[in-house]
């Protein structure tokens, strides 16, 4: 009898340490994994064969977890063939912070039921084939960091609840077939933006000013599109801008003088195929870090500025089929870091500076359609 007792007591002791040696489980958030599952085809079967039964679901490929073990915080998958739609069920993973599903061949809408992911502070879903209008319901996601819905099929406008969005950093819509204006308003309360990135859309109607008050923005992409109207003048002086690029569009008018112009980081300036015009300002001569500067297809006016040669990392000049005049400046050959001139479809004259045959690394140069005499030097055929 006394033997019974102390193996009852010593069973009643052990209890609490049994049920603490057994991991937690989490119901909603397994459906949810197995309908994400379901939803896919799989065609390599890598989740036939990983996400099984007899694994906990914090194992499985492209799932992680939090240090309990209990909740979903990440489902990220890249460059995986997954063919087939994203399950409304994800928006039972309340503890999510990071969906990615980028290059996976997925199709169909984006469901709604993200909204029910407050904690989610990463969103990719770039080149795949999803369709659809861009949900407004995103902007609810006030956590969002970094939104890359870019290289899809969506349609429609870009959602003014995006500009709820006060802690992203990185907008990325681009490839797409987006149409309509950019909301004015999108960046009045996005202080954190660092990249926007909404190229190759049919976009159309004036950039909104408040991008120039973006202070913490080092990219802008709006190339491929249908913008009208001028640049606004802030965006010229911001301190961290590395890339501006909004070649193919309706832009114009003048481009602001040196003394408004302040890109000090600026690398990358394409501002091709519009309808800017004027002279071409010294401004970017300040822009010690400038390696591509690309005014093509425009109606600038004046000669080319010799203070491109003074510009340590410029590879690459694009300035054909605009109106400049004057003679092309000898000072460009000593660039000898130099890959890519385009001068052509101008009405430069005089001869070819024989002095260009220098230019070692150069890859491309056209004078073509000028007012230019004389011959071409020797020089430049040995290149």
């Amino acid at each position: 009898m006394a033997l019974l007792c102390i193996s009852m007591v010593l069973l009643i002791l052990l209890a609490p340490c049994a049920t603490s040696l057994t991991p937690p489980y989490n119901n909603t958030d397994l459906a949810a994994l197995l309908d994400f599952k379901e939803q896919v085809k799989d065609p390599n079967g890598i989740l036939a064969s990983n996400w099984t039964a007899s694994a906990p679901f914090c194992s499985w490929i492209g799932v992680s977890c939090d240090s309990s073990g209990k909740w979903v915080t990440g489902l990220e998958f890249e460059d995986m063939a997954l063919e087939g739609t994203i399950s409304p069920q994800i928006g039972n993973l309340s503890f999510l912070s990071s969906l990615v599903l980028s290059n996976t061949t997925l199709i169909g809408p984006v469901p709604t039921e993200l909204d029910r992911l407050p904690r989610l502070q990463t969103l990719v879903l770039s080149y795949n084939s999803l369709s659809g209008t861009i949900p407004s319901i995103l902007g609810n996601l006030t956590r969002l960091e970094s939104l890359y819905l870019n290289s899809n099929k969506f349609f429609g406008g870009i959602p003014q609840e995006l500009a709820n969005l006060n802690n992203l950093q990185i907008l990325r819509l681009s490839d797409n077939d987006l149409s309509g204006p950019i909301p004015q308003g999108l960046f009045n309360n996005t202080p954190n933006l660092s990249r926007i990135q909404l190229g190759s859309n049919r976009l159309t109607g004036a950039i909104p000013g408040s991008v120039g008050s973006l202070s913490k923005l080092e990219m802008l992409v709006l190339e491929n599109n249908l913008l009208s109207g001028s640049m606004p003048a802030a965006i010229f002086n911001m301190s961290y801008l590395q890339a501006i690029a909004v070649t193919r569009n309706n832009l114009r008018g003048p481009i602001p003088g040196n003394e408004s112009f302040h890109l000090p980081m600026l690398e990358f300036f394409s501002l091709g195929e519009n309808w800017f015009d004027g002279p071409i300002p010294s401004g970017p001569s300040k822009c010690q870090n400038l390696d591509l500067f690309s005014l093509a297809v425009n109606n600038f006016t004046g000669s080319v500025p010799s203070w491109l040669a003074t510009m340590p990392n410029l590879t690459a000049i694009y300035l054909s089929t605009n109106e400049l005049t004057g003679k092309i400046p000898v000072e460009l050959s000593n660039h000898t870091g130099l890959l890519a001139l385009d001068l052509s479809e101008n009405n430069l004259e005089g001869e070819i500076p024989p002095e260009f045959g220098q230019l070692r690394n150069l890859r491309y140069i056209s004078f073509a359609n000028n007012q230019i005499t004389g011959t071409i030097p020797e020089s430049i055929g040995n290149l």
